[in-house]
């Protein structure tokens, strides 16, 4: 995977400590190229629930992508990383960054 998104929803108060990881690469299947996009969410330090899919083009990307960042931001979630490469999608702007947090378990894909 070469791309990838973390968010977060942590408020201590409501007793919500919430996690959201986009993964992206390529993959070749009989020499067709598609690509994969794995969507991971759950409870820090708990194991994710996760979905995967194919999409054969960049369109399908982000028909998939939009309305899951669009989400993400209406439920006030705050951009914790994200690679260089990640998709340059206009609402990321609009994500507020969010502070380390040193103490929690932040990788989804961790058993």
């Amino acid at each position: 995977m070469n791309d990838y998104l973390v968010l977060r929803d942590i408020r201590p108060a409501q007793n919500r400590y919430r996690v959201y990881e986009i993964q992206m690469g390529s993959i070749t299947i009989k020499e067709r190229t598609y690509f994969s996009v794995i969507l991971a969410w759950g409870r820090v330090g708990r194991r994710k629930q996760r979905k995967v899919f194919l999409c054969s083009n960049r369109a399908e990307v982000d028909k998939l992508l939009k309305p899951v960042l669009r989400t993400r931001y209406r439920h006030d979630y705050q951009l914790v990383d994200k690679s260089r490469s990640f998709p340059p999608y206009t609402i990321l702007e609009e994500f507020k960054e969010a502070s380390p947090l040193p103490s929690l378990q932040l990788s989804l894909f961790a058993f």
